[in-house]
């Protein structure tokens, strides 16, 4: 039922049933994106025996012929389904477009960053010491949080570096500019030469990043998480305990960007 909910939704956004032989799941693309979403319910991931690499595999293969794919596992899509719609949405350009420089920058506090990154980013808040936001017309539609600094070694000389922790939009809103907007303060601000970041492979290839000026410097291996088939809730390996009646899986794991301005 839940694949059948998804495969209608999809295909009423325009994306066509797609197939290919590396894949035993749902498959839809959207020809004029080139961009595929792969549907990944979990009866078929615990009858199909997969390596820990299979979803990033996968993901550099499709990018080789200049495609995206898209990972959306069953539960991100019953626990997050409003918002999982919006975010395809907004990838194939159907979301309200504001252009950031109709924007104003607002320093935000723990509890204003955290309630707008649980409801708007697929992975929620973290506890990032810098929030920021935008404001449009009164209300907020976007925030970027970052890290304190933290002194690294890889050199001559010890340097401060930060992490671009989250970045997100309102859902069904992309701020044309936005990130751009958020981390250009952020770096001006504070006195920032160095920034990292990650992207999750499973919905991104950094793109928006690296038009910052970031740098790709790694693939990470793919993350392990558990599934309580009984609540369909997800844990990292951190959060568990006692893995039973859990499902275990990998995801297609993290792309790690650098900014260096040293």
């Amino acid at each position: 039922m839940v694949v059948e909910l998804f495969s209608e939704f999809i295909q009423q956004i325009g994306a066509q049933k797609h197939a290919i032989n590396a894949s035993p799941f749902h498959l839809y693309f959207f020809e004029e994106k080139k961009l595929l979403i792969h549907f990944i319910d979990l009866n078929s991931y615990k009858k199909n025996k997969l390596s820990e690499t299979f979803f990033s595999n996968l993901s550099s293969n499709i990018n080789l012929n200049h495609h995206h794919i898209i990972h959306v596992w069953e539960d991100i899509w019953i626990q997050k389904t409003d918002l999982v719609k919006l975010r395809i949405q907004s990838i194939i350009g159907l979301a309200k477009k504001i252009h950031a420089r109709k924007t104003e920058i607002v320093k935000l506090n723990k509890l204003q960053a955290g309630d707008f990154l649980n409801q708007y980013h697929l992975q929620g808040s973290t506890s990032a010491y810098y929030k920021y936001g935008l404001i449009h017309e009164d209300e907020l539609v976007a925030v970027a949080t970052f890290s304190k600094a933290r002194t690294m070694y890889d050199g001559p000389v010890y340097y401060r570096s930060y992490e671009l922790e989250r970045f997100a939009s309102k859902a069904g809103i992309n701020i044309v500019g936005g990130l751009s907007k958020l981390f250009q303060h952020f770096i001006k601000t504070n006195h920032v030469k160095h920034i990292m970041t990650y992207a999750d492979r499973d919905w991104s290839t950094g793109e928006s990043y690296l038009k910052i000026g970031f740098k790709l410097i790694e693939e990470t291996h793919p993350q392990c998480f558990y599934i309580d088939e009984t609540t369909i809730t997800r844990y990292t390996e951190n959060q568990i305990l006692t893995p039973n009646n859990k499902l275990k899986i990998y995801n297609s794991g993290s792309l790690k960007f650098i900014w260096d301005n040293r």
